[in-house]
């Protein structure tokens, strides 16, 4: 019997096929598209660690100073029919598309710094133990390397197995210390410590390259070399050094940052007593980057690429990790080095920089018979200032009127309303290198002596001024405001500087 071809259902199923694959090009193929338009502008940069990534005009057309960066990126777009990833610049919407994206942006990122691939300015110094710097510690009886690391959690405290090798051939063993803020993540922050041979550390220079044997008879071939800051021996004489006085550290910067923001936070940090500031960038625009390189050709800024090369989580972009960093960095450099992010500031109430404040502060605790020479950290309760009541300033001269619309774009300046109640526990903290061994992100973890302490600062002599939404977590409460005008007192200064940086930098108009 012959099979007879049923022409008018083949005709009807493929109209069907045709109709569906219609519609899915619609619905899910042209906003992936639409997606990609929102997230690549052309000729738009943005900055990963410090290094320039340029995004063209072609969607998944990235392309980067660094070969390697570039290759694998091209990799992941033409396996793009089979397994979709997107690079997020932060700020942006989220795509329409739900299900997608399911890697998160860090996790991209982390894919093109892959550290089996290249280490960037961290340096496997073992299996999944990173390195991003190490410093000479002489504060104890024993002089110590102490080396910044990312390892994964669950290490705290025992030996590393890992081996420093000095430049005459003596070995000393690696000892793990876990930190106390790793929120328990997968990955965690480590200061690790060999002890320096006496005769060694007599010769230690200012930099100096350490190596860092895998076993005690490892060969040479495996060793990783990495370079010891000895910030006391880089310098001949204290007088030589010039130690500044105050000093401030930002944690990873990254985001939308809107570059006058920045230009604020360092012109009043400056008012306040900062002399100079060290920034860890992670993820921040060209412009953000133009603005730090300004203030770091004259001296005033340093900035540290921050690259996590890890894949699974670590605590707030390795927060933790950048001020272990700069504490160090900071020792027998800066005599008080202050932990804040720049939507925050340090602000005595009567004293208008930090240097009065200390010096009253420190005649007043005299007097109730505190050694103030034992003090490790200062710290200080938060408030949130958010509301605005700045009005427009009306019956004064065109140049009042002028200033009073430059000062309503700064936040310390427009937001005098702030909570009624300080937080206790979002504190920040004002900080000596010298004495302190472990600094958390709120508190102090330990002094490298007993009878060295944390000195908490009453709101009524020095707070910190916290601009942002309030939050009510922990303690805080975000009911009751009062007004707070105690940072007007630096209005002309500050909007003064700040637009002549904003005039060298020739781009006014864009950052306000």
């Amino acid at each position: 019997m012959v099979r007879v071809i049923n022409f008018k259902r083949i005709i009807i199923t493929g109209l069907c096929v045709y109709i569906l694959l219609t519609v899915y090009f619609l619905l899910f193929i042209v906003p992936m598209d639409q997606a990609d338009g929102q997230y690549k502008e052309t000729g738009h940069s943005w900055h990963h660690g410090g290094k320039r990534i340029d995004v063209a005009e072609k969607p998944g057309d990235v392309v980067s100073e660094d070969n390697s960066v570039n290759s694998r990126l091209k990799r992941l777009h033409a396996e793009r029919t089979t397994k979709l990833v997107k690079p997020k610049i932060p700020g942006t919407p989220r795509p329409t598309r739900l299900g997608t994206i399911r890697r998160r942006t860090d996790d991209l990122f982390q894919e093109f710094v892959k550290p089996s691939k290249q280490h960037l300015n961290f340096t496997e110094i073992a299996p999944q133990v990173f390195a991003f710097s190490a410093f000479f510690d002489d504060r104890y009886g024993t002089s110590y390397v102490r080396v910044v690391a990312i390892a994964p959690s669950g290490r705290a405290k025992r030996n590393t197995g890992l081996y420093c090798v000095f430049n005459n051939n003596d070995t000393t063993e690696m000892v793990y210390y876990e930190t106390c803020e790793n929120h328990l993540q997968a990955n965690a922050y480590y200061m690790l410590s060999c002890a320096v041979p006496e005769s060694v550390a007599m010769k230690f220079d200012g930099i100096n390259p350490l190596a860092i044997a895998p076993s005690k008879n490892a060969s040479p071939s495996r060793y990783k070399l990495i370079s010891v800051i000895n910030n006391r021996g880089r310098f001949g004489s204290d007088n030589e050094r010039q130690m500044g006085r105050f000093a401030v550290c930002i944690p990873p910067l990254f985001g939308k940052i809107n570059p006058l923001r920045l230009v604020e936070f360092i012109e009043l940090s400056r008012l306040l007593g900062s002399n100079h500031f060290t920034f860890y960038t992670y993820f921040v625009s060209e412009d953000v980057m133009r603005v730090l390189k300004y203030y770091e050709r004259q001296g005033v800024v340093t900035v540290m690429p921050w690259y996590i090369p890890v894949k699974k989580r670590i605590w707030y972009k390795g927060q933790s990790a950048a001020v272990g960093d700069c504490l160090l960095r900071n020792m027998h450099v800066n005599h008080l080095v202050a932990f804040n992010d720049i939507d925050e500031f340090i602000v005595p109430r009567s004293n208008k920089t930090w240097s009065s404040f200390l010096e009253y502060l420190h005649q007043q605790q005299s007097s109730k018979g505190v050694k103030t020479g034992n003090i490790a950290v200062y710290r200080f309760k938060s408030a949130f200032f958010e509301v605005s009541t700045h009005a427009k300033a009306q019956n004064v001269s065109m140049e009042q009127q002028r200033f009073q619309l430059n000062m309503d774009k700064f936040v310390s300046l427009s937001r005098t309303r702030r909570t009624k109640r300080f937080s206790r526990i979002r504190t920040k903290m004002l900080a000596y290198p010298t004495r302190v061994f472990e600094l958390g992100i709120h508190h102090l973890s330990k002094q490298i002596k007993e009878e060295y302490f944390c000195l908490e600062v009453q709101p009524d002599v020095a707070s910190l001024h916290h601009y942002r939404m309030c939050d009510r977590v922990y303690d805080m409460s975000c009911d009751e405001y009062v007004e707070d005008r105690t940072a007007l007192n630096f209005k002309y200064s500050l909007v003064n500087n700040t637009v002549r940086v904003l005039k060298q930098l020739k781009s006014t108009e864009d950052f306000v």
